[in-house]
């Protein structure tokens, strides 16, 4: 059974009461116990959830979503509560938002703001109700690529809810989890509109790439594209959010930095910091993006990200290359499939692998041109695999690790594969596995973020 909301279920009543004043907006049912202080670091701010849902979202775990929202119907049956009614809206625009349903999502957090009434005014009071809703609108814009609506909504967000929460708990350094890793350094309305010019047909062919690691260039899902008029190479890298661009194409092109962060993971359990600018202008076969957001990398690749290609219609990824475009070509019938935290600062495009009884859901990371299939991160390499030196590009630059590949079967969908694995030695198993550009050795990849339709076949 799921757990009930004690917070929440006590939040109404209690600003049912307050609501009426007009003095400064109060903050109501946030508790010592939802910050943690670690020694050495600055305080964070815990706000989540009793029932799991955006725990689910944050691992692309639909069935989860489904039981909560099931059970939650029974519990509204019983005892129709506002809690109730409230938790249901949250795991119905998480699921929506797990299928790239951004719009659904936004329509049902827009009906819960308007059924909350005085509690959805931050003027009036500061509560965990509306901070999640924010939080949620502004990863939706996030993950959509709105780079302004999303930067004008953390202004207002700092204003109205980060800046009482530190006064509240007499922490001026308060950080907030999965809230605010990346901190503007530009007024927001000063950030340009985003704009994509699209086909009705596009095609780009993939090349080898040039390698900082050998004398010959590799196999890659790399391909020649624009970048702010300057023609370059590209990997095609579904498994990273914004596209990346390294620190000197930044300060030869002399690019606007708009943020930064310190709490970028390359997967290893390293943290660094990190900052974001805006590209003028990518073009990529005869599509052309103006004022996409980049993160600034310490490698040397340049990688175009899912905020970008979940904007192309009618997607198909081969070995050879990408085809695209409402006229192109399009059999995918399978629902998408994603993983995002609340604030949509990270995302996954997920597929379903099975090995023997084994199934899992494993990104999806054309980036990573290594011809073993999948790619699994883990604190312990199997016995049976021979530990080898593995170098590979991150954004915090080139990382040594142990890697060991061990043979194995493993289907997706109705494609069954005999082909290799390999494990990454890192200092944590939260990562998921990754299906790499090998896979593309027995198939394709389609997807359409638009018609929430993602596959391989």
């Amino acid at each position: 059974m799921l757990r009930h909301s004690a917070s929440v279920s006590a939040l109404i009543p209690a600003l049912a009461l307050g609501v009426t004043s007009a003095q400064a907006a109060s903050v109501d049912a946030f508790t010592p116990d939802m910050v943690e202080e670690v020694p050495g670091g600055r305080p964070v701010l815990h706000v989540e959830d009793n029932y799991g849902i955006f725990e689910a979202l944050a691992h692309g775990d639909e069935a989860r979503l489904q039981f909560i929202q099931t059970e939650l119907a029974h519990l509204i049956q019983k005892e129709p509560t506002f809690s109730h009614k409230v938790m249901l809206g949250f795991c119905l625009s998480a699921i929506a938002r797990l299928h790239g349903d951004y719009e659904t999502s936004d329509l049902l957090l827009n009906t819960m703001t308007s059924k909350l009434g005085p509690i959805a005014d931050p003027e009036r009071t500061v509560n965990p109700l509306d901070f999640m809703i924010e939080q949620t609108r502004s990863g939706n814009l996030l993950l959509r690529g709105h780079i302004r609506g999303w930067a004008l909504l953390q202004e207002k967000i700092e204003r109205q809810y980060f800046k009482p929460l530190r006064a509240y708990y007499h922490m001026p350094n308060l950080e907030f989890s999965n809230a605010q890793p990346m901190t503007l350094t530009v007024p927001a309305a000063s950030i340009p509109d985003q704009a994509v010019r699209l086909p009705f047909f596009d095609t780009v062919s993939f090349s080898t790439m040039p390698s900082t690691f050998t004398q010959q260039g590799v196999r890659a899902a790399a391909t020649q594209v624009i970048l702010d008029g300057e023609t370059t190479c590209a990997l095609i890298g579904t498994a990273t959010l914004t596209g990346l661009v390294p620190e000197k194409f930044v300060r030869a092109h002399k690019l606007r930095v708009i943020g930064n962060t310190n709490a970028v993971s390359d997967g290893s359990g390293k943290i660094s910091s990190q900052e974001f600018v805006l590209m003028p202008s990518l073009v990529l076969g005869k599509t052309v993006f103006l004022n996409q957001l980049f993160a600034v990398s310490q490698g040397t690749e340049i990688v175009i990200g899912l905020q970008q290609l979940s904007q192309l219609r009618h997607v198909t990824i081969t070995r050879q290359g990408m085809t695209y475009g409402l006229h192109a070509p399009f059999q995918c019938t399978a629902d998408l499939i994603t993983a995002s935290l609340r604030a949509g600062y990270a995302s996954q495009w997920l597929l379903p692998i099975q090995q023997g009884s084994h199934s899992e859901m494993a990104m999806v990371d054309t980036g990573d041109n290594n011809e073993a299939v999948l790619n699994v991160r883990t604190s312990h390499i199997p016995a049976s695999g021979e530990i080898s030196s593995d170098f590979q590009e991150t954004a915090s630059g080139r990382q040594s690790s142990q890697t060991a590949t061990v043979p194995a079967v493993l289907s997706i969908g109705a494609v069954s594969i005999t082909d290799q694995i390999r494990f990454t030695l890192t200092a944590t198993d939260s990562v998921p596995s990754a299906l790499t550009y090998g896979l593309l050795k027995y198939g394709s990849l389609q997807f359409d973020w638009p018609e929430h339709k993602a596959c391989f076949n």
